[in-house]
């Protein structure tokens, strides 16, 4: 098995399919022509156990970079930051600065 690096902007097709968490690893892909376009770069699956690890590591990463002041997070009902650009994704409850 090969140990490859894939760059996402993050993930879409969320699933869970017998005990298997399944989802797509996506980059946004504008064109002129469609300004919201996303690509499938990969997938992954994995245990609902593993899931619920990762998204603990995710979380503790987040605080990380709160702590290091690399994000902030708004307040409630505050307008979401756009990350990446003009590709319209947004974290809700964080900006980046």
């Amino acid at each position: 098995m090969s140990n490859t690096t894939i760059y996402a902007d993050g993930i879409a097709n969320i699933t869970i399919i017998e005990g298997v968490a399944r989802f797509d690893l996506i980059n946004f892909a504008p064109t002129s022509a469609e300004p919201k376009a996303i690509k499938v770069v990969g997938s992954v699956g994995m245990s609902v156990q593993g899931l619920l690890r990762t998204h603990g590591q995710l979380h503790d990463l987040v605080n990380k970079l709160i702590e290091q002041g690399v994000l902030k997070k708004t307040e409630p009902g505050a307008a979401p930051q756009a990350l990446g650009g003009s590709s319209g994704a947004a974290a809700p409850d964080y900006s980046v600065r």
